[in-house]
């Protein structure tokens, strides 16, 4: 008995080490409740005023959190500051990944967060929009570079084809950039790579590929004079390019609605008493992605003035919840093989535990042995954490317009009918100037 004592003193000691997993988590999900609301600056203080709790195994949370808020509250520069760190410690993280694989093992919540692949990448598109809203077009473009590199190593890493490893929005965003900044030749490859990409989301999990993309490839091909590419493009998409308006200006609309999916735990638990009255628990815990249904079913943009009246739909261009949705799919089977690892541990670990022990009645082993179990499974729990922050869905539509000032209009429809929100701002076109126009809306 007292040998065992000694047992259960050091899984209480697990258990309150990990229980600052729980209650981050718990802070990631209150920071979340804001959203819906628009409330960001109180976002922003419930953040700052429980960083601490965080902690170094979390700070990555941390630091995208803060950052995507500062996004949304239109502070680019600031949302920045966060954005380089977090860009700095995930690739520091990524480097230390192999040597943090044996303590995953036992149990992934002992190693810090590096984030999800999809969000490595997001991180780097959203430091692009900062820098484009800030006028630093020199600056998105080295990200747009960034992007590209992290997809390419992407590529390399999983050699399947039915697997996320090639983002769409981040080339289609790149090549977005490169135009703006007037490297039309990189523009024109990015873009090409962006459909390439929405090919493959499309055979994963039949996403529509934008028009828009198709448009931006003619456009180009005919523009730096690829006569035999533009006629090759145009017969595959059964379109064609539309002559450009000499001295014209565009307004690029990039809306974001939603919320991502979330992660819980999933649990299938096995549980025989022998008769002395213990227990012998077999404890699989295995993370599972939640979809938060919005209730926006469509974007759509018009842009008016005295003289004109332009109404088209945005298309979605990012499906977040079903990139989310195929990542985890994709690490599916390697989490079930260390999380099955985990169970076999857990139940040797407590079985020996059980085995030193001796209340001297059945009554007492069972109750002792739940309770034993109870705290090795706080030691095994699934690895939930992720970027809950990020939208569901991107919707992007690009006005081309003379110059002049517009009334732009940003409708989000409802699913079943009626407007939920329409966000009206006015905006002021030079000759030849892109004008980039961020909303948002999270229900």
């Amino acid at each position: 008995m007292k040998q065992y004592s000694k047992c259960l003193i050091l899984f209480f000691v697990v258990f309150s080490l990990f229980l600052g997993c729980g209650y981050t988590l718990r802070k990631e999900m209150e920071v979340d409740s804001f959203l819906p609301r628009r409330d960001f600056a109180g976002a922003i203080k419930d953040l700052a005023a429980n960083r601490e709790i965080f902690g170094v195994k979390n700070k990555l949370l941390y630091l995208l959190n803060s950052g995507v808020i500062y996004f949304y509250s239109g502070d680019f520069a600031q949302s920045n500051k966060y954005f380089t760190e977090a860009n700095r410690l995930s690739e520091e993280l990524y480097t230390k990944s192999i040597s943090n694989e044996a303590a995953g093992l036992i149990n992934p919540n002992v190693v810090p967060y590096d984030g999800e692949d999809y969000e490595n990448i997001m991180i780097n598109a959203f430091m692009a929009l900062n820098y484009i809203k800030l006028g630093m077009l020199e600056d998105a473009s080295v990200e747009a570079r960034v992007i590209d590199s992290k997809l390419e190593l992407l590529t390399q890493k999983y050699e399947s084809k039915n697997k996320y490893k090639n983002d769409a929005f981040g080339r289609y965003l790149s090549g977005i950039i490169y135009e703006t900044d007037g490297d039309i030749n990189n523009s024109y490859i990015s873009y090409k790579l962006a459909y390439k990409a929405y090919l493959d989301y499309k055979e994963m999990f039949e996403f529509e590929i934008p028009e828009q993309i198709k448009r931006d490839i003619l456009r180009l091909s005919k523009y730096l004079g690829f006569e035999e590419q533009y006629n090759n493009y145009s017969k595959l998409f059964n379109i064609e390019s539309p002559c450009r308006q000499s001295g014209s200006g565009e307004i690029l609309v990039i809306a974001m609605t939603g919320l991502g999916p979330y992660k819980r735990e999933f649990e299938t638990t096995f549980t025989s008493v022998d008769k002395e009255g213990k227990t012998h628990t077999f404890q699989l815990l295995i993370p599972k992605l939640v979809e938060r249904e919005s209730t926006i079913g469509s974007v759509s943009v018009s842009c008016s003035n005295d003289s004109s009246n332009i109404v088209e739909n945005a298309q979605i261009i990012e499906d977040l919840t079903k990139i989310a949705m195929k990542n985890m799919s994709d690490k599916m089977p390697g989490i079930l093989v260390k999380a099955w690892f985990r169970a076999l541990a857990k139940k040797a670990g407590t079985d020996k535990a059980k085995d030193k022990m001796n209340t001297g009645n059945v009554l007492g082993n069972w109750l002792i042995g739940g309770i034993t179990d109870a705290i090795a499974e706080e030691y095994t729990h699934a690895d939930i954490r992720c970027w809950r922050t990020l939208p569901s869905k991107i919707y992007f539509r690009r006005i081309r317009v003379k110059p002049g000032s517009y009334n732009l209009t940003v409708e989000f429809r409802g699913k079943q009918k009626g407007c939920i929100e329409k966000v009206i701002r006015n905006v002021e076109i030079k000759k030849k100037e892109k004008r980039f126009v961020f909303v948002e809306k999270f229900v």
